[in-house]
This record gives C-alpha cells, structure tokens and sequence, in this order.
C-alpha cells in the first residue's frame, strides 16, 4: 500500500502487517463496511494505521491514516482559492519552504478574512466565490 513516510520524506510501499475487517448489519443501518491495517515501512520501520472504506466496489484505494495523524485539511465548504492556498502551504512545509509556508498562510488567513466580511477588494465576491481569482 501507497503512504507517505514523514520519517523518510517520500511516498513508500508499505508492508501490511495485519488487516481486520469491521462489516456491519446493512438490516441495522450501521454504516459502510471498514477495514483497518496495521503497516510498517520498509525503510524506516515506522508503523502506520491506516483505514479504508468499502462503497460496493472494493476496498477504496484512497487510505485515511490514523496514526501517524495525518494532515489537517480545509474545510470541504470553502471556496476554492482558500483551499488551494492552504494546500499550497502545506507542500511548501513539506518542502521545508519556511518562508513561503508563512508567506502561504498570511495569504490563507487574508482570503479567510475577507469571505467573512463578504468583501474581496478589488474583486466583486461572486467572482471569488467561483474561484475566479
């Protein structure tokens, strides 16, 4: 399975160790079935817990890790260009890019300012709220 390490700095093929498989009673309205795995990195030996998802079609392919915490993400509701900037700032922290990772987050908290006062200077705010900027 596909992972980040943070420990090595790259996308790793981890071992799978132990998987368990949690299916619940579709009578009782219980939710997707889940499966949980326990991985290791190759290089580095670091463990990973990681779960996935099961929509009909198999196991998803996208894991969500639990351990190590994975990043934190934006909220799904903002408009694109707060996404895109906070994005942008998190591979400027993984790329150990200090000063752009500041220069990122001063833009993101700005753009985050400004949609909740419903005002973009120099902008109309439909614009913006289409991710016209």
């Amino acid at each position: 399975m596909l992972i980040e390490c943070k420990q090595c700095s790259a996308i790793i093929d981890a071992t799978v160790l132990n998987s368990y498989e949690v299916c619940p009673d579709p009578q009782l309205g219980e939710g997707l079935p889940v499966k949980y795995s326990f991985l290791k990195c190759p290089k580095c030996k670091n463990p990973f817990l990681v779960v996935q998802e099961n929509y009909g079609e198999g196991w998803d392919e996208e894991l969500f890790r639990l351990f190590p915490p994975q990043d934190r993400r934006v909220n799904p509701s903002f408009p694109e260009p707060i996404k895109n900037t906070y994005k942008e700032a998190l591979s400027c922290f993984k790329g150990k890019a200090f000063t752009a990772t500041i220069i990122m987050c001063r833009k993101t908290l700005g753009l985050m300012y400004l949609v909740d006062k419903r005002q973009v200077i120099g902008y109309s705010y439909i614009r913006f709220k289409r991710g016209a900027l």
